[in-house]
């Protein structure tokens, strides 16, 4: 009896059951049964199963199988019973949406505007509240009487402040902290006037307020629009200043910042009055759909005065989003060609947006849209701003001011990237959750904290380029003058102008990794098998290329033991040359004949330096055998002192050029020495000029180099024209080279 009703209940469920592929269904019994065989053709639901085929299929059950196997069959039912219904449920309340914001809409538009009047009619009357009729006029008369006094008390703190702001006026700053203070100062005395303009009416107010709370509402509400429509007027006075080019912080003509101007104001007075009219409204009962058509009129009107003014003055617009460079990209030029249209278009969608949002119950602020539009007007122009005070700043010839500019670019994206927060929150959008729901939660959390660590290691990271480069030019305007290519010899850089290339590379590699792995943290990664992982691969390195770590270690202690600087001529034993470049395990050394030597520093054993503190310059002249040695010294003195006030070359010297007497005598001549004492890296630009002004001095004063002879005696009657004869004249020839070629006796061996 329970298997009949139980194929029956099968019967009946096999039609709406969803075809299922034989084997995908998860069974509890894994053992190869028959019973098993047949629940899993029962599951399929072939279509081709009879009656007969599933009695006989039923048969072979346990009661066990055959009650999961219902239980399976009634879920399937029951699940698509309740998808079916969840979709004519969101049918069903879209419809219901739409109808009730058709509703709401015909309600806005049509009922609305048709009962306005009745309202403001009975707003009116609550704030008169049993009161006369004429109170109305007494209110109007009390109010621009405030008005009157602020005003007058506004008057006298201008015209006491009038030489202040006459010397801002007749201001021509150039640069750009001074375009901006004083337009600010403008702005701080006009922002001082209209505190006292408040503070005047406020307690004229208390002195004619009788007590009527509705009525101080109403007065408080329209202090607060002219207070807020004066300040934000003040506002565009200080960026615009359309009567005052030179304190304009903008690159508008004369034309347009008029016409931008009035066109605020107008927009800026009109949406003041219209909102907070809208509030004062509600306050005094009026309904809150025909508040909202009376806001919406007026944001309608602040919206349309806003694309003329945009369409208007869209050069200008543009003009200033693009600044003043020449280099800008072809996409920021197009962005800024298209943003008046965009920022326009987005004006002209801000009401149907406003409405369909409201009417639809999403909860919004007030003020969303128009702050919304403002933001759109007004960042490119800031970030343009911003950007041209960095450019500013990055391009001046003092160096320090690039750590300014480096702020300004910082500020930048900091301005960027809270009016994006700002704007999501104004409209409801919560940005993290979006974030969690789009990128995880596990990187939505630490977003705020990965951009802190990017924009502080970017700072980090120029402030090291900034400081790096101007001790590098610091340390290069320091050195000696010009010093003569492919010689030996040559003045060398400072210390700290050596040691800075490493310093840089090691802050700027510290920075990349200790943010890399801050931003690792801040993701959820453990650093910690990556710290222990680094350590390994590190003694891995060092136990497996033991001579990289000799030329590493080996740079280290040439460093600190200042061995040799860059620019500097030193001679390593194999090679010798002027050191170029320091890298962490090697540097290079350029040859006075253009060869560029690599040296592992752990393969140097000796290093000797030619151009440290100073360097002695000797010189030789051969003299003939009459010359005068004591004319020859004075001669010599002379043009030691003479060079001493040489324009170029005078500081270069420690110690004059003088005369060293008579070094020795040869068959042919007498050799004279002579020698200076100069900076490394200028005396050979020094010997040079002692040698043109020794010749001339020795020509003027009848003093005769002697060439070098060789005397060979040769036998009465011997033909020196002969072949033997010419052998001969070849041979001292030879001889005479030969003694050129040999050092002096104490000298160094001439260069190769």
């Amino acid at each position: 009896m329970l298997r009949g009703l139980v194929l029956f209940i099968f019967l009946c469920l096999a039609g709406v059951a969803n075809a299922q592929v034989p084997g995908t269904s998860t069974s509890t019994n894994t053992v190869d049964t028959p019973s098993s065989a047949a629940a899993e053709i029962l599951r399929a639901g072939d279509s081709a199963l009879t009656e007969t085929l599933v009695r006989d299929l039923v048969a072979k059950l346990s009661d066990e199988e055959v009650r999961l196997l219902l239980l399976e069959r009634l879920d399937q039912v029951t699940n698509a019973e309740l998808e079916k219904a969840a979709e004519q449920s969101a049918i069903q309340n879209s419809q219901i949406m739409m109808e009730r914001m058709r509703g709401r809409l015909i309600v806005l538009f049509f009922e609305a505007p048709r009962s306005l009047p009745h309202e403001l009619s009975a707003a009116v009357d609550t704030l008169i509240d049993g009161r006369p009729a004429n109170v109305i006029w007494l209110i109007l008369l009390g109010f621009a009487f405030m008005m009157v006094v602020g005003a007058v008390s506004e008057w006298v703190f201008l015209w006491a402040t009038r030489d202040m702001r006459n010397k801002i006026l007749a201001a021509a700053p150039t640069r750009p902290i001074g375009k901006i203070f004083f337009p600010f100062c403008r702005l701080i005395i006009n922002l001082s006037g209209l505190f006292v303009f408040l503070v005047a009416a406020i307690i004229t107010f208390f002195v004619l307020h009788h007590g009527h709370e509705l009525t101080q509402s109403a007065i408080m509400t329209y202090v607060g629009v002219v207070a807020l429509a004066r300040a934000i007027g003040m506002v565009f006075l200080f960026v615009l200043a359309p009567k005052a080019a030179n304190l304009r912080l903008v690159s508008f003509s004369d034309a347009d910042a008029q016409l931008v101007y009035r066109r605020a104001l107008l927009a800026t007075w009109v949406g003041c009055f219209g909102f907070s009219t809208a509030s004062l409204l509600l306050i005094l009962g009026v309904d809150e759909v025909a508040a909202f058509f009376f806001r919406l009129c007026f944001g309608v009107f602040i919206v349309v005065t806003t694309v003329y003014t945009l369409i208007r003055s869209r050069k200008s617009f543009s003009r200033d989003i693009k600044g003043p460079g020449s280099d800008i990209s072809p996409i920021h030029n197009a962005i800024a060609d298209a943003w008046p249209y965009v920022t326009s278009f987005f004006a002209i969608s801000l009401a149907p947006l406003v409405v369909i949002m409201s009417l639809s119950g999403v909860q919004i602020n007030r003020s969303a849209g128009i702050l919304t539009l403002i933001a759109l007007i007004v960042l490119p122009h800031l970030d343009s701003a911003i950007e041209r005070a960095a450019r500013f700043r990055m391009e001046e010839k003092d160096r320090s001011k690039e750590f300014q500019g480096v702020i300004f670019r910082a500020l930048r994206i900091l301005v960027i990237v809270s009016a994006v927060f700002i704007l999501a929150k104004l409209w409801g959008i919560d940005v993290s959750k979006v974030a969690r729901d789009n990128v995880g939660g596990w990187l939505a959390g630490a977003l705020i904290d990965i951009g802190a660590t990017v924009l502080i290691a970017y700072v980090l990271w120029q402030m090291v380029r900034i400081w790096v480069d101007r001790k590098m030019e610091e340390e290069k305007g320091e050195e000696g003058g010009e010093v003569e290519t492919g010689s030996e010899g040559g003045q060398g850089g400072s210390r700290l102008g050596t040691l800075l290339p490493l310093i840089r590379t090691t802050l700027q590699i510290t920075i990349i990794v200790i943010a890399t792995l801050v931003v690792l943290s801040g993701v959820g990664v453990d650093i910690g098998p990556l710290l222990a992982g680094a350590g390994v691969v590190g003694l891995a390195v060092g136990f497996g290329a033991q001579t990289l770590v000799k030329d590493v270690v080996s740079g280290a202690f040439f460093l600190l033991d200042d061995a040799f600087r860059v620019g500097e001529y030193i001679d390593v034993g194999n090679v010798k040359g002027t050191v170029e470049k320091i890298s962490v395990r090697s540097l290079r050394l350029r040859h006075h004949r253009g060869l560029l030597h690599t040296i592992p520093f752990g393969e140097i054993q000796f290093l000797t330096n030619f151009s440290r503190d100073w360097v002695i310059m000797k010189m030789e002249f051969r003299l003939t055998y009459d010359t005068d040695v004591n004319k020859v010294k004075k001669l010599f003195k002379v043009i030691g002192q003479e060079m001493l006030e040489h324009e170029e070359l005078g500081d270069s010297f420690m110690e004059p050029f003088k005369s060293q007497g008579v070094k020795r005598m040869e068959d042919s001549a007498m050799i004279v020495g002579a020698k200076f004492m100069a900076k490394p890296g200028q005396q050979f630009m020094i010997r040079k000029e002692l040698f043109n002004r020794v010749q001339k001095a020795f020509a003027a004063n009848d003093v005769h180099f002697a060439h070098k002879r060789v005397a060979v005696d040769l036998p009465e009657g011997f033909d020196a024209n002969s072949p033997q004869g010419q052998a001969i004249t070849n041979a001292a020839a030879a001889a005479v080279a030969a003694e050129e070629q040999e050092p002096p006796p104490g000298g160094q061996p001439k260069p190769a």
